[in-house]
């Protein structure tokens, strides 16, 4: 891809709201609908997936949209 074209695509990109994703998981389902939701997510949004225990929770204020993945056993 030209360098012309990275600089367009960076500029529309960083004028895309910000989506941030975060997930906690034991069996590994929460990451894979968590990676779901960021690519789905992606199309629209300016979007990032991250775990919860790799996540600085102080930038949690700074975000405009956040989901957060979790799974349940009983």
């Amino acid at each position: 891809m030209p360098d012309s074209y990275k600089k367009l695509f960076g500029h529309a990109l960083s004028r895309r709201i910000k989506a941030t994703v975060l997930y906690a998981t034991e069996t590994g389902k929460s990451e894979m609908y968590a990676k779901k939701l960021n690519e789905i997510f992606g199309h629209a949004f300016n979007s990032q997936v991250y775990c919860l225990d790799d996540y600085d929770i102080s930038s949690i204020e700074h975000e405009a949209l956040l989901l957060v993945v979790t799974f349940y056993l009983r």
